[in-house]
């Protein structure tokens, strides 16, 4: 399905009706059908909107997903592009945007709440299926998020307070240049990553966007009872080589108190 919701009646807008009119004949034989929406269609676009979790200051917007498919158990993708340049839309814009899809030049969009609440948990930065990419796949630093229900029950309670108390510790740390985020799962989605079962929430996973190596590693506590403050720093420590980092700047500080050393003998003579 290919369609376009746009965000005024006015003439200049409304001859796209027809572009996306005609591109429904070009691609009727590979089964991708068009329609568009306008503020006219008051009731169908405001469910479009809702369904896609799409914001009015978002429009207009060029969308694709796909809703028809033979495998019952395959999962629907939605891919957009948001705030189009009407001066741009033509039919081969729209057409290099189809292609850009199906050749996986474009991410897909992610389920995302609308409008959170808060942008910031207790210091934590809180992370949408719309703000997924810009604050943790496209971040220089290193990415610690935490996934989570939002149950309340007291292991996510526990989990959530010792995940802040390491934000408060490192968020300002520069050496170890890590970012720390959280996510509630029930309303958003994460992008690559396969969603644990419910019994596994909460848990965090670590994008190592600033090593040599980028990996996605996943922590898990080793008694979801029990959460315990320097397991997480363990496995930071570990995966991030924050130990290595400190043996280089003790190896560099004795560096530098012989150097002082030297100079102190030098002078005496």
């Amino acid at each position: 399905m290919l369609f376009y919701i746009r965000n005024s009646s006015i003439p200049e807008h409304t001859k796209h009706d027809k572009l996306f009119k005609d591109l429904g004949f070009d691609y009727r034989p590979y089964n991708i059908y068009t329609f568009t929406s306008s503020p006219d269609d008051n009731e169908l676009q405001a469910s479009i909107m809702n369904a896609f979790s799409i914001s009015p200051d978002e429009l207009p917007g060029i969308f694709y997903y796909n809703a028809f498919t033979n495998d019952p158990n395959a999962q629907v993708k939605l891919y957009s592009i948001r705030k189009v340049d009407v001066k741009k839309l033509n039919k081969n814009y729209v057409k290099q945007f189809v292609d850009d899809v199906k050749n996986g030049k474009i991410r897909r969009d992610l389920f995302s709440e609308l409008k959170p609440e808060k942008q910031y948990v207790n210091g934590m930065k809180y992370v949408t299926g719309k703000t997924f990419d810009k604050d943790i796949i496209d971040e220089k630093k290193n990415v610690f998020v935490c996934l989570y229900e939002g149950f309340g029950n007291e292991n996510e309670v526990s989990f959530l307070e010792t995940f802040g108390n390491l934000t408060q510790k490192y968020q300002n740390d520069t050496e170890k240049n890590v970012k720390f985020v959280i996510m509630n799962i029930n309303y958003n989605e994460p992008r690559d990553l396969v969603a644990p079962d419910d019994y596994d929430f909460p848990k965090a996973y670590l994008y190592t966007n600033a090593m040599d190596k980028k990996e996605i590693l996943d922590f898990t506590p080793k008694n979801a009872s029990e959460i315990i403050f320097e397991e997480f720093e363990t496995f930071l420590s570990d995966k991030l080589n924050w130990n290595k980092d400190t043996k280089t700047d003790t190896s560099k500080t004795e560096e530098k108190k012989d150097e002082k050393k030297d100079k102190i003998k030098t002078e005496d003579l």
